[in-house]
């Protein structure tokens, strides 16, 4: 039978209520649930093939080690309200020395701030050693909304997106870090390349402006840089994310109000169009782009964990169009909050109901 757009998963669930077989569009798999807990799993990272790291929103952070939870301790104070707390969760190795870099909503006087921070993991003793708070944004608000923000490594520098805790119009404030993907050097200094670091007019670390709330970022096999950000009553958006380009929020979208009335228009010269835009509403937040083994006929293929629509979507783009979408495990019926892979292949989905599942493959490969 011919397939035409968005193909849905079937699932079948076995004796074990813990694992289930999915039947989708190019691949078989089992998913299986690893951990349950009582909060949102807002990141998650892989410190060897044995280690998971994750975070609660709540500000704690754990591993996850032969299927036993650990508090890690030595986390920063965080600010935990609305949308705000512990967020990111990233190992990067740097000279034999692997750190873990963190983000997270910083308390301050008028409310929080979107920062990062890393350390040194004791893995013997469970704690962060040496933590040091690498940048503070200056996207102050007194909002508990849209702070961001996934982190990426691309040549030994962060990206790192921020959002505009719903002051939309600081997205286009070049002073601002409101809305804005920034770029870091390791160390939390900035490059000397980024797009505006002699523009006075400018906020030295911006990378890209005028997004909403990213909640994804992730590389492609050819280095290119892509996000994936909410819109407001419809317009979630793809990315490619291009030094120094400017992707229109507020000015320019295709969502409208949540009382109905459209924002701004869809075009402006100088501002970028999405690759993919979503109307309705998608609610797109962690973001993978695919380069593992484990499921080869998924190779190169974008993955969006969604929150409102509570799905898994697979989206296939050649020549920058979508020319394939399918949704994945709807009938799991939970708020998808990240996805990521591991080195073997293995997806794994983190939830708002604070639950981790891994994606194996199964045999029965589909053509």
């Amino acid at each position: 039978m011919k397939k035409f757009g968005i193909v849905f998963s079937l699932l079948l669930i076995t004796s074990n209520i813990f694992a289930q077989t999915v039947t989708s569009q190019h691949h078989n798999f089992q998913i299986e649930k690893i951990i349950d807990t009582d909060d949102v799993i807002w990141g998650l990272d892989f410190y060897d093939n044995e280690t998971i790291l994750f975070t609660l929103r709540s500000g704690h952070l754990f591993k996850l080690q032969n299927g036993l939870k650990m508090p890690i301790s030595g986390t920063p104070r965080v600010y935990t309200k609305g949308q705000g707390g512990l967020l990111d969760v990233k190992v990067k190795e740097i000279q034999g020395q692997k750190y873990i870099y963190l983000t997270y909503s910083k308390p301050i006087n008028d409310g929080a701030v979107t920062a990062l921070g890393r350390a040194k993991l004791n893995l013997k003793d469970n704690k962060l050693e040496e933590f040091t708070e690498l940048f503070v944004s200056n996207a102050n608000s007194d909002k508990t909304v849209h702070f961001g923000s996934r982190l990426v490594f691309k040549d030994d520098k962060i990206y790192m997106g921020i959002g505009e805790r719903g002051l939309r119009d600081l997205s286009q404030d070049k002073t601002k870090h409101h809305g804005k993907i920034i770029r870091l050097n390791l160390n939390g200094t900035i490059p000397a390349d980024n797009p505006h670091e002699t523009d006075k007019t400018f906020a030295k670390e911006v990378w890209s402006l005028g997004h909403r709330n990213p909640q994804g970022i992730d590389i492609d096999q050819d280095g290119n840089i892509w996000n994936s950000e909410f819109g407001p009553r419809g317009g979630d958006e793809i990315n490619l994310i291009k030094k120094g380009a400017n992707y229109g929020w507020p000015i320019i979208t295709y969502g409208s109000e949540y009382w109905g009335p459209k924002i701004g228009s869809t075009h402006k010269e100088g501002m970028e169009q999405p690759i993919k835009y979503w109307t309705p509403s998608i609610s797109p937040s962690g973001l993978l782009i695919y380069k593992g083994s484990a499921f080869e006929n998924w190779r190169s293929d974008f993955f969006l964990a969604n929150l409102s629509s509570r799905h898994l979507r697979r989206v296939r783009i050649k020549e920058n169009k979508v020319i394939e979408e399918e949704e994945l495990l709807s009938e799991l019926k939970e708020r998808i909050r990240h996805v990521s892979a591991n080195s073997k292949g293995h997806i794994f989905i983190s939830t708002d109901s604070g639950r981790i599942y891994e994606i194996k493959p199964l045999e029965n490969k589909i053509k």
